[in-house]
């Protein structure tokens, strides 16, 4: 079994966010809505009866600001799905890793690096003496339309879902690679074998992408594209522990 140095944070931590936002606002939304009936009743009872409009206002400005925040915390749960969805399918990758690779591979989830100006935040490392691969986990459903240079795709979710714009991922995997690549020159680390890897969780997800070269593996296939792709030479422990420390390091 492969050895799992860092767990996925930044997915974790966005779920934990979503779910304190989600609670809040749920508290808040009814306190208004209280509010705003009271504000509303009493400001209607004070205009028939005074003329005077002002409390009315008031209840008119606390209903607004209720369904507001009752459209922000539909807005949070819908983003919690789907980011919920990305996780379980990062922990389905790392899974499948650990159980599939060998002792002598090591996997970092959620890593990020630097080079200068420039960040990468990469799903799942993985370094083993066959080399470096960087690996992006996609769970999109509907069908992908584009070319495999533009740097934004069409996804059309299905039937009554206006289609959406969304960042090309093998785009960003090749900005993936030239920043790690340059985080490691930087620090004088030459390593020629730095692949990407695109994974799809979602079977029923339809490529209509013109160009388009590299595999899209299934989750049960990225495994054995690693054990088996080619490399220009064997790295030895002591090439792996020194971009182990720099990885582990980023924390």
């Amino acid at each position: 079994m492969a050895r799992i140095l860092t767990d996925e944070s930044t997915l974790t931590r966005k779920l934990k966010s979503l779910s304190r936002e989600d609670r809040l606002l749920s508290i808040l939304s009814r306190v208004e809505a209280v509010v705003a009936g009271l504000l509303l009743l009493a400001g209607i009872a004070w205009y028939l009866m005074k003329g005077g409009a002002g409390l009315l206002v008031v209840g008119i400005v606390a209903a607004f600001l209720c369904v507001a925040h009752i459209m922000k915390t539909r807005e949070n749960r819908r983003e919690h799905r789907s980011v919920q969805a990305g996780l379980k399918g990062e922990v389905t990758v790392t899974q499948v890793l650990e159980r599939e690779l060998g002792k002598e591979s090591y996997i970092l989830n959620d890593v990020m690096v630097r080079k200068g100006w420039h960040t990468a935040q990469i799903d799942h490392v993985v370094v083993s003496p066959k080399g470096i691969f960087l690996i992006e986990t996609k769970n999109w459903r509907g069908k992908l339309s584009g070319d495999v240079r533009d740097k934004q795709w069409t996804q059309n979710k299905g039937k009554g879902i206006p289609p959406i714009k969304v960042s090309s991922p093998v785009m960003q995997n090749e900005r993936h690679r030239q920043v790690f690549s340059g985080f490691l020159k930087a620090r004088h680390v030459e390593w020629p074998d730095l692949h990407t890897v695109l994974v799809m969780m979602n079977p029923n997800c339809e490529w209509d992408i013109t160009g388009m070269e590299a595999p899209v593996l299934k989750p049960g296939e990225v495994a054995d594209f690693i054990s088996y792709h080619p490399s220009s030479k064997s790295y030895t422990e002591k090439e792996v522990d020194s971009v182990l420390t720099l990885l582990v390091k980023t924390r």
